[in-house]
C-alpha cells in the first residue's frame, strides 16, 4: 500500500534517478533492472485500472464518444500489462464488449468500436522506434531522442547525405521512461525528398554482419545506386518496411513543418536571385509606367515577405536600417504584409523584448527601440497588441528614480498610448 501511495510521486516525476530511489525503497529484493521494470509495469496496470473508472466515460449514450474510447484505451493498457505477467483477459474482455450495442450502425457495438479505435491508436515500442529512426534525418546530433513517454539512444548511427536525398543507417536502444521497458534494434532509412520516405527496422541486438551491410548500402548511396539500395535493405531487414504515411499524425504534421520551412528557404534563395537579377529592368518598368507582370509582382512580393519575416525573428537584434529598406521596397512595389497579425505578435515581442532590457539597465537605447518599432508598425498599418508591454512599461514607469530625458520618454508613452 506505501508503493501504491509513493508511486504518485513517481507519476509527477519520471526522473530516472528519482524513479531509481522510489524502487530501492519499496522492492523487498535487491535492485535490478528487470526486477524494477516488473515493479512498475505492474503499477502502471493499477494505475490504468483505476483511470479506466473515470466518471465521464460512464455517462454516455454512445459507446464510440470520445470519453468512452478514452477509457477503453485505459482498459487496454492494464489488459496489456497483465497479459505480461501471464494472465489470459483480453478475449473475455472482447466477448463483454460484444453486449454493449452501438447507435452507429458503422461500429455495431463495443468490441468493434475497441478493435477498430483503441486497438488502432495504441502505441508500440517498435511503432515509436521507427518514428525516431525517421526524425533522425532531420536532427544534427542525434545521440539521444526523445518522442512521447519514450527516449533512444543511438549505439551505432551513420550519415550520407547527397541532397535532397539522405541516408541513415544504425542501431539504438529504445526505452520506454513509465516501466523501463526496452527494446533493441536496428534500423535503416532512405529519405527521396517531400516525404519519400522508405524505412526499416529490425527488432534484436545487431547481427554479426551489421557492419559489412552498412558499408555495402553506404557505399551503394555514394555511386547513386538507390534500387539496389533498396534491394539490400529488404534482403537484410524483411519485407515489412513503412513510409511517411505509417507515421503518427502529430510527428506527420511536425515533418511537414520541417520539411516546408526547408523547402521555403531554397525557394526564397531561388526568388531573391530572380528579384536581384531582374531589379533594374523592374525600377525602369516602374518609372516609365509600364506594366509588370504578375509573375514578377507574385516573386517581389514573396522575397520581400519574407526578409520582413527573417528581420523580426525573435532570434536576432533588429536591424532598423534593414527594416527600413524593405519596407521602403514595399511600398515602392505595393507590396502589401502577407501576415500582418504575426507580423504584429513579433513586433509586440521585440518590444517587451526592449522593455525588460530597458528595466534591467536604464539604457534610453531600448527606449528609442521601442520608438522605431511603433513607427514601423504605423507605416505598414500593423495590428498589434500592446496589453502586455503596456503592462510592463507601466509597472516600469511607477518605479523610475533616474531622469531619462523627456524625449524618450514622452515619445514612447504617447506611442504606447500613455499620454
Amino acid at each position: 500500500m506505501a508503493a501504491k501511495h509513493d508511486y504518485i510521486s513517481v507519476v509527477l516525476n519520471r526522473n530516472t534517478t528519482f524513479v531509481k530511489n522510489f524502487l530501492q525503497k519499496h522492492l523487498k529484493e535487491a535492485f535490478e533492472e528487470e526486477l524494477g521494470m516488473n515493479a512498475l509495469k505492474l503499477l502502471e496496470m493499477e494505475r490504468h485500472a483505476n483511470l479506466m473508472f473515470t466518471s465521464c466515460g460512464w455517462f454516455f449514450d454512445e459507446i464510440s464518444g470520445l470519453e468512452t474510447v478514452q477509457i477503453l484505451q485505459y482498459a487496454r493498457r492494464a489488459v496489456t500489462h497483465a497479459e505480461y505477467f501471464g494472465a489470459t483477459i483480453e478475449h473475455d474482455f472482447r466477448k463483454k464488449l460484444e453486449l454493449i450495442p452501438s447507435n452507429l450502425p458503422e461500429f455495431e457495438n463495443g468490441r468493434h468500436v475497441y478493435e477498430s479505435m483503441v486497438l488502432t491508436s495504441e502505441i508500440r515500442l517498435e511503432q515509436v522506434a521507427m518514428h525516431i529512426s525517421v526524425l533522425s534525418i532531420f536532427e544534427r546530433v542525434p545521440s539521444e531522442m526523445n518522442l512521447y513517454k519514450f527516449f533512444a539512444t543511438n549505439e551505432v548511427f551513420k550519415r550520407e547525405s547527397h541532397e535532397p536525398n539522405q541516408l541513415v543507417i544504425g542501431s539504438a536502444t529504445m526505452k520506454s521512461t513509465l516501466t523501463w521497458a526496452t527494446l533493441n534494434y536496428s534500423f535503416g532509412v532512405l529519405y527521396l525528398g517531400q516525404t519519400h520516405i522508405v524505412g526499416y527496422i529490425k527488432n534484436g541486438k545487431n547481427q554479426l554482419d551489421f557492419n559489412d551491410f552498412m558499408d555495402k548500402v553506404r557505399n551503394l548511396f555514394k555511386n547513386d545506386d538507390l534500387p539496389e539500395l533498396i534491394n539490400q535493405m529488404h534482403s537484410y531487414f524483411g519485407a515489412e518496411r513503412f513510409g511517411f504515411s505509417n507515421l503518427f499524425q502529430d510527428e506527420k504534421i511536425n515533418l511537414l513543418k520541417i520539411i516546408s520551412k526547408k523547402n521555403l528557404k531554397t525557394a526564397v534563395e531561388s526568388f531573391r536571385e530572380i528579384y536581384n537579377s531582374n531589379f533594374n529592368i523592374l525600377h525602369e518598368m516602374s518609372l516609365t509606367g509600364f506594366p509588370i507582370s504578375s509573375g514578377y509582382a507574385a516573386i517581389v512580393a514573396f522575397v520581400l515577405n519574407a526578409d520582413l519575416m527573417d528581420e523580426l525573428s525573435l532570434k536576432k537584434t533588429i536591424n532598423f536600417e534593414k527594416l527600413m529598406s524593405i519596407t521602403v521596397m514595399m511600398q515602392k512595389w505595393e507590396v502589401k504584409p502577407e501576415d500582418p497579425e504575426r507580423l504584429g505578435l513579433l513586433a509586440e515581442k521585440h518590444i517587451y523584448q526592449q522593455l525588460r532590457l530597458f528595466e534591467q539597465n536604464k539604457n534610453p537605447t531600448q527606449l528609442e527601440n521601442i520608438s522605431k518599432i511603433l513607427d514601423w508598425v504605423n507605416i505598414l498599418s500593423i495590428p498589434i497588441n500592446l496589453w502586455q508591454s503596456q503592462n510592463e512599461f507601466y509597472e516600469i514607469i511607477k518605479s523610475l528614480e533616474i531622469d531619462l530625458g523627456e524625449a524618450s520618454l514622452t515619445s514612447v508613452k504617447k506611442k504606447m498610448n500613455f499620454a
